[in-house]
């Protein structure tokens, strides 16, 4: 068995609809630089970006008899990466199996009761905790010494205390050199063709959504804008991406950050466009300005709601006069392509909140010019995900049962009746189910419906 790590992205789970900012995976690219700089060999298999099969993965990992193998998913494709660990498994019975990325880090404990062919579960950020379990596997398999490591200790599962420390995001970047970059032709926005390729300049977001994982990450750390700024730089220069999509959890949290970036691109003139998500909450007039003029012609946004109450209900720090106001001077200032994200069906949502929230964002559709990318109106029922408030919600509601598996056989039984997602489940208040929501637009916005994020 070689001294080697093999990390991989599964393939996309029954899903027609694919978001065309196409990118390597970014947190396995970090894990492998790590890994890698500590002197350990390291593979990426990309099969989500590709659609690789599963038997061409499969394939190349046998090719490659790594000592460890790590996948990463999220919810929307646990059933992909649960259906190739037990393939892999299978092909190599010996080799040790790795789970990670945000499904796996909150649904541990689940995922190892319910897929007997994973080993082990990362929570948490990746770096150290892979490469301190590859040294126990070679050494002396003591894996309680392992931080944020998750595993069958007989017939118990144990959850190592999670990481105190993390490795030096400073000192890491992305593994590059493991990728054949001129196969990725990601675009800069669903409008907006030019080539661009994901990047991150932090990590964590200290916010407190109630439908988000992000939340659960409240550290956040910042790359040295240089840093990250000789990274893109390298992008513009040596692979020529036009293009760059700032994937950060919260880029605008903080404005000396984002200035010292933008900062960064005018002075090395990379002359390149790019795309960020930010808060509403945490966008200043001076801020954008500044962003524009570093090249900025993207931005996404999650309003949410324009329901006071429900906005306070879901912990997310804005109010309706904030919204208009971010979205007014958005406008003024003229960037080309903005996305605006709407959830219903969040907690507390009746028909009189769902109509006044749809009021205010017609009122914001007015406000905008007609190339924006989304029309901000009904937006996508509130899904669930592992570890949030809003999963726990769920189950004191009655909306999921308390042992709900997320690593188990799951099909919506709602699938089909209004754009709900088939694998993933949704929030709904009893007194206004999915199927009122449905009859209420039918009503009222004859010809619209809900799109699923």
């Amino acid at each position: 068995m070689h001294d080697h790590v093999v990390l991989i992205a599964p393939p996309a789970f029954r899903r027609g609809f694919r978001d065309t900012r196409q990118q390597p995976p970014l947190g396995l690219a970090f894990i492998a630089r790590h890994l890698r700089d500590q002197g350990v060999g390291c593979s990426i298999i990309d099969g989500y970006t590709f659609s690789l099969s599963p038997e061409s993965i499969i394939k190349r990992t046998m090719e490659e008899r790594p000592a460890l193998i790590g996948v990463t998913t999220s919810t929307l494709d646990r059933f992909s990466a649960i259906s190739l660990i037990r393939q892999l498994k299978a092909a190599l019975p010996e080799t040790m199996i790795l789970g990670g990325g945000q499904h796996f880090t909150y649904s541990a404990e689940d995922a190892l009761r319910c897929i007997p062919e994973l080993d082990f579960v990362c929570r948490g950020d990746g770096e150290l905790t892979t490469a301190a379990l590859f040294r126990e596997l070679a050494g002396g398999r003591d894996f309680a010494k392992v931080p944020g490591l998750a595993f069958r200790e007989g017939d118990a599962i144990r959850l190592n205390p999670k990481q105190r420390e993390y490795a030096d995001f400073n000192a890491l970047a992305p593994a590059w050199e493991l990728f054949d970059l001129n196969r990725y032709n990601g675009t800069l926005t669903l409008a907006d063709h030019t080539r661009a390729i994901g990047v991150i300049s932090s990590r964590g977001c200290d916010n407190h959504c109630v439908y988000c994982a992000n939340a659960l990450n409240r550290c956040i750390r910042y790359k040295d804008p240089a840093r990250f700024a000789d990274e893109v730089e390298e992008l513009v220069r040596e692979h020529n991406f036009a293009g760059i999509n700032i994937q950060d959890d919260s880029f605008t949290s903080s404005f000396e950050h984002v200035e010292a970036i933008c900062d960064e691109f005018l002075r090395r003139d990379l002359r390149i466009s790019w795309y960020c998500s930010l808060r509403l909450d945490e966008v200043t007039r001076a801020m954008l300005e500044k962003m524009k003029a570093a090249g900025c012609v993207g931005l996404g946004f999650g309003i949410e709601s324009g329901s006071e109450p429900i906005l306070k209900n879901i912990r997310k720090g804005t109010n309706v006069g904030m919204i208009l106001d971010v979205v007014h001077m958005v406008t003024e200032l003229g960037f080309a392509h903005v996305g605006m994200f709407v959830i219903t069906s969040l907690p507390g949502e009746t028909p009189e909140t769902f109509l006044e929230s749809q009021e205010v964002l017609n009122r914001i559709y007015g406000m905008v010019n007609e190339h924006w990318e989304r029309q901000p109106v009904l937006g996508s029922l509130a899904q669930i995900y592992p570890g949030t408030a809003l999963e726990a919600l769920a189950k004191r509601r009655g909306v999921l049962p308390r042992d709900f598996s997320w690593n188990s056989p799951y099909e919506n039984p709602k699938f089909g009746v209004f754009n709900v997602s088939q694998y993933v489940p949704h929030f709904e208040e009893p007194d206004f189910p999915v199927e009122a929501i449905k009859q209420l637009v039918q009503e009222k916005f004859p010809g619209k419906t809900l799109y699923i994020c």
